[in-house]
């Protein structure tokens, strides 16, 4: 740009230079039509060829005039161009002073046809930084020792976290590890009573998800003398009964309660595995008291007291009778 106007005002030095050759010219053409005139004045025999001289220096007049108009027409409109790339200069440094490139701008290799390609991309990412906080110099201290204060709380959060999520390991593995140990425990119980009950059947329990036993449940898998291994849920009410009272009796012998009460827990049972079950309950009757209700003739004669209940005028009637001993009890209960 700067080179554009060196040209055009070296261009503009030329025409003013025309300019005054051409003045001048009129000047000696002006003496020369004086010097004519006197002559002409002096003698008519040439006034003829002084006119034809005077004509023809009238059209080089007119011509010069002409193209004086046409060089004071260029000159204007360089002074224009000169002035109007000027206040360009002035912008395009007004807009990198405003950009923080400062007064000092070398132009050297500068490709001035993209100056303003630049200067839209410099304002794009300007405009992209959105507002400036003015004040963030006198701000940044205070968020410095606060950014400081909670990176140190963090760490700290941090290290309580990792010492928490150890503890709940550590608890999570000793729970498994308990329950497994019960479980596994229960487990021998279960198959053991289950044998015994039926005479000889294996019973089973296994967790459905092994890998993750707090999420699962547990089967349980019956396999009755001369029957299949089934599903605790696939067997007959029989069978779910006996596999329910050696799963109960299993979790007794490992978490022991002071008495249980059974409501008719034979009803299914045929007289063999009724007698079985009363075997196993007068062993366990050692740890604990078993109160029966029963219709088997088998459960009774185990049992080591009987009570017999019925209505009598409108009452109920209990009768307490020892097995060893003959000696009746009547108590009336209103």
């Amino acid at each position: 740009m700067l080179e554009e106007i060196s040209a055009l005002e070296n261009e503009q030095l030329q025409s003013n230079q025309r300019l005054n050759d051409v003045n001048y010219e009129i000047e000696s053409i002006e003496h020369d039509l004086y010097a004519v005139s006197t002559e002409v004045e002096a003698t008519g025999k040439v006034l003829d060829q002084y006119q034809k001289m005077l004509q023809t220096v009238n059209l080089k007049m007119e011509d010069l005039e002409k193209r004086c108009e046409t060089e004071d027409k260029k000159k204007n409109q360089l002074s224009l161009e000169i002035e109007r790339l000027k206040f360009q200069i002035e912008q395009r440094l007004y807009d990198l002073t405003a950009n923080s490139y400062g007064n000092n701008v070398d132009f050297t290799g500068i490709e001035f046809e993209r100056v303003d390609e630049y200067l839209q991309i410099v304002n794009q990412e300007k405009k992209s930084l959105g507002a400036v906080n003015q004040l963030a110099l006198d701000n940044y201290n205070e968020y410095m020792n606060n950014y400081k204060n909670q990176s140190t709380r963090i760490n700290e959060l941090e290290e309580e976290k990792a010492s928490i999520l150890t503890f709940i390991e550590k608890v999570e593995k000793e729970k498994t590890q308990h329950f497994m140990a019960a479980f596994n425990e229960i487990c021998e119980n279960f198959s053991h009573l289950f044998s015994r009950v039926t005479g000889g059947g294996d019973g089973r329990l296994e967790l459905q998800k092994p890998e993750d036993p707090f999420s699962g449940g547990v089967d349980l898998y019956l396999q009755f003398p001369g029957k299949p291994m089934r599903l605790g849920s696939a067997a007959s009410g029989g069978e779910r009964s006996v596999g329910a009272i050696a799963y109960l009796l299993a979790i007794q012998k490992f978490l022991k309660a002071p008495f249980y009460l059974f409501d008719e827990i034979d009803a299914h049972l045929d007289d063999h595995n009724t007698s079985r079950l009363a075997e196993v309950l007068k062993d366990n009757s050692i740890e604990a008291q078993f109160l029966t209700v029963s219709l088997k003739d088998v459960m009774v004669y185990k049992a080591d007291r009987i009570y017999g209940v019925f209505a009598q005028g409108g009452q109920s009637r209990v009768l307490a009778l020892p097995m060893k001993g003959l000696q009746k009890v009547e108590e009336t209960i209103p």
